[in-house]
């Protein structure tokens, strides 16, 4: 996908955290939090915080929210 944007690459940090989690969903999993942690940056580098996804923090999974 284009987004408009350039990214020049990840952190260390950003790096370390992919390599941490176990990625369940796989490929397709992966990409979407590339391509969301790529939106929620704010500069040319993907940092660690931009990982954070819902259900997700620090490689681990949360258990579901209640309303």
């Amino acid at each position: 996908m284009d987004f408009k944007k350039k990214v020049s690459g990840f952190s260390p940090e950003a790096i370390e955290k992919i390599r941490r989690y176990s990625w369940p969903g796989n490929v397709r999993e992966l990409q979407n939090a590339i391509e969301r942690a790529v939106l929620l940056s704010d500069g040319d580098t993907v940092n660690a915080h931009n990982l954070v996804q819902e259900g997700r923090i620090e490689g681990e999974r949360l258990p579901p929210r209640t309303r």
